[in-house]
């Protein structure tokens, strides 16, 4: 069963209702805290994908902080989620409300979307209509983009009602509904080893760029750190008042706060990169390890040596990273206007030891295929021209 928006011939259609879910927060709440940050994220992706991304489609979006009728707020929001054309779920946060508040709208059978900064999802949705998107300049552009076509493709195309809604209603299930021949899609069929190769080349080339801005993020996180090193020294004085302290507190998380958020979203950025070649690197792996020494083709060794440059250049951004942390880790606790920043820096340092860990994992198999070379071939030996 798909569910589709029919017009009457004639007829004025009627613009389809949207209600949105996500994480929303107190927007009084302290400087620098976790409300704050949820808070202006969400406004954020409301204000540069959701709301525009509507827009395109004729759709005026509601808020459950926006509605403006009288009576209980619960009730207001159970009505809007199942009467509402569209709903559209913000799940960046994992944030229980949000979760629990979709269930429920999964259950209808009407149209629901995704929409969830990478990483942040709090359960499987590979197979659900969603927007992933990194949170900088670019991404947020390409979430807009990416919520427009599935919003037409959800209110012009159709869509088949979740797993929850089809038992509800006695549909079919996906189980039921299986083709017993199905045919194979793009997506299904594997990589072939030049395919692979291409889009891993793709992404290595695109990682340069982040990995770039996160030499200069790290440089301007060492000016921060050293810029505010003497001012916290002041600021611990004896003669030193509450009231000044404060005021030093304050201008080292102004400091601190632009470039930490920048060094969070280069890292993001190259995570995102090394997870999506990911797939294609393990495909040249394979084939490559699979192919006997003789019949390997010279591209294998130049394609191999750039996974080990990469990973040095990884490790290296890192380390540099490292060497400020230190310094900065006490900050969190000496007053909470600086732990916004500093959470940000240590989430951007997640992301690049999960980026160094995976570039590892490939240097070491293609080491070994290296090793294995010079041990095979026989001396002043070449590898084999492609047959």
């Amino acid at each position: 069963m798909t569910t589709t928006n029919v017009e009457t011939p004639g007829v004025q259609p009627k613009a389809p209702t949207c209600f949105v879910i996500g994480p929303i927060s107190d927007q009084h709440a302290e400087d620098d805290s976790a409300a704050q940050k949820v808070y202006e994220e969400s406004i954020e992706t409301f204000d540069k994908v959701i709301k525009p991304a509507c827009r395109k489609n004729g759709i005026v979006p509601l808020r459950a902080d926006e509605i403006n009728e009288p009576g209980e707020i619960t009730e207001q929001i159970c009505r809007q989620l199942i009467e509402s054309d569209v709903v559209i779920a913000d799940l960046s946060g994992s944030n229980p409300n949000v979760t629990y508040e979709l269930g429920i709208r999964h259950t209808i059978g009407k149209l629901a979307i995704h929409i969830s900064e990478k990483g942040m999802s709090p359960f499987d949705i590979a197979g659900i209509r969603t927007v992933r998107f990194v949170r900088s300049q670019s991404g947020l552009i390409e979430a807009k983009r990416d919520l427009v076509q599935k919003l037409q493709e959800g209110l012009k195309g159709g869509f088949r009602p979740l797993t929850p809604a089809r038992i509800l209603l006695g549909l079919p299930t996906d189980v039921e509904a299986a083709d017993p021949h199905p045919q194979s899609t793009p997506d299904d069929d594997p990589l072939g080893v030049l395919d692979a190769m291409a889009e891993v080349e793709t992404h290595f080339d695109s990682v340069m760029t982040p990995i770039a801005g996160l030499t200069d993020s790290v440089e301007s996180l060492t000016e921060a750190a050293e810029a505010i090193a003497p001012m916290l020294n002041e600021a611990n004085t004896d003669g030193a008042t509450i009231g000044n302290r404060q005021k030093v507190v304050i201008r080292a998380a102004e400091l601190l706060r632009p470039v930490a958020r920048q060094f969070k979203e280069h890292a993001n950025e190259v995570w995102n990169h090394i997870e999506q070649a990911d797939k294609g690197m393990t495909v040249v792996l394979d084939y490559v390890e699979s192919t006997p020494v003789e019949q390997r083709v010279p591209e294998h060794l130049v394609f191999l040596e750039k996974i080990s440059t990469l990973a040095e250049e990884s490790r290296g951004s890192i380390a540099e990273f490292q060497d400020v942390a230190p310094a900065l880790a006490g900050l969190s606790s000496f007053s909470r206007v600086l732990r916004g920043p500093v959470n940000d820096m240590y989430t951007g340092l997640k992301f690049l030891v999960e980026s160094a860990a995976r570039f590892e994992a490939w240097e070491k198999r293609a080491g070994a295929i290296l090793a294995s070379e010079q041990r095979e071939l026989p001396e002043g030996g070449q590898p084999a021209d492609e047959p």
